[in-house]
């Protein structure tokens, strides 16, 4: 999709290349201030919804790790599925969609990533070496073995660098919306963020009036597009995504996503699970062509499954396509 998307708000123009939003000067509220005049969703491209607490019947437990308490739900019985939200996320965005279908067949199990939702992280920064270790030693004390691992947008790129670290000891990944490639620019609005002491205040004093756009549905519907939005989303979670802590490390991880995919770019092929790959034909976060695809030909074997008119969001809107690959998964 070329040119202006929403009404104008965004365009896809940026130098960051196509799958990127910028936020366009035509915005006419009190939030075209300075830290705003070019605000690009690029958080978007990692996962940035959550969803809500409705229907969520497993309790939430924490489970301390080295440098990190980790949140997470867990219900049912059988091969472990643990499922990985992506950037300006948390387990929230499982909960509320698949999580409770999968834990009927599964021992599903949804997990805060550090620093996310209600995960707390000892260190401002983390790399992905650091989040997959957390991951791997909160199995061991979960007794999760060889788990189907279901990663969404950042997620996937959470999923893959634990395959590559713990070769073994994944039996299969189901990849969503992917973000895998490798990039090089990122935004001002997370370089501002991430400074001591000028960050929180440029949060406090800039990003709030972020919630213009949730208030509007204009990140919402960038997210679901083509498709309706879901109506269950919340202010209650969209706030959790700005609070300030959560938008900080969010901030942080892109840098951390940036470092992972220039050395794991070189070693997918190194992948020796099954891995299933769904991606939305219409998904202007993380467009197929551009992410999906180039990781299904690098990876052998895997199986890239193009949704029809589908967004980024496919765990709300194509819920029997990733239910049904998660069962071919599991096998």
């Amino acid at each position: 999709m070329q040119g202006e998307l929403l009404g104008g708000f965004f365009s896809r123009n940026d130098c960051n290349g196509k799958g990127f939003f910028r936020y366009n000067d035509r915005m006419k509220s009190g939030c075209k201030i300075f830290c705003l005049k070019r605000f690009v969703l690029f958080w978007m491209a990692a996962g940035m919804v959550v969803s809500p607490l409705a229907g969520m019947a497993a309790e939430e437990t924490r489970v301390q790790v080295s440098g990190a308490e980790l949140n997470y739900i867990e219900a049912g019985e059988g091969r472990p599925v643990v499922m990985i939200h992506g950037n300006h996320s948390s387990l929230y965005v499982y909960s509320s969609t698949i999580f409770d279908a999968v834990s009927q067949k599964y021992r599903a199990v949804a997990i805060d990533l550090p620093g996310y939702g209600k995960s707390k992280r000892a260190k401002s920064k983390m790399t992905f070496d650091e989040q997959a270790a957390a991951l791997h030693e909160a199995f061991a004390r979960l007794k999760i073995e060889k788990p189907v691992m279901v990663g969404h947008s950042m997620g996937a790129a959470i999923v893959l660098r634990y395959i590559l670290n713990y070769p073994g000891e994944v039996h299969a990944a189901v990849l969503t919306a992917p973000y895998t490639t490798p990039f090089q620019r990122i935004r001002k609005i997370y370089r501002v963020a991430k400074i001591p002491v000028l960050g929180d205040l440029f949060i406090g004093t800039c990003v709030k009036p972020i919630q213009f756009f949730r208030s509007s549905g204009a990140w919402t519907k960038a997210g679901f597009s083509p498709e309706p939005v879901d109506m269950g989303y919340t202010q209650k979670e969209v706030r959790l995504a700005l609070q300030r802590g959560n938008f900080k490390n969010a901030a942080r991880n892109m840098f951390a996503l940036r470092d992972a995919l220039r050395e794991m770019n070189g070693r997918y092929g190194e992948i020796k699970v099954p891995v299933i790959i769904l991606a939305g034909d219409s998904d202007l976060i993380a467009p197929p062509e551009e992410q999906a695809r180039p990781l299904h030909e690098k990876i052998p074997g895997s199986r890239l499954i193009i949704l029809p008119r589908a967004g980024h969001l496919p765990m709300f809107t194509r819920r029997d396509e990733i239910l049904k690959a998660i069962d071919e998964a599991g096998r």
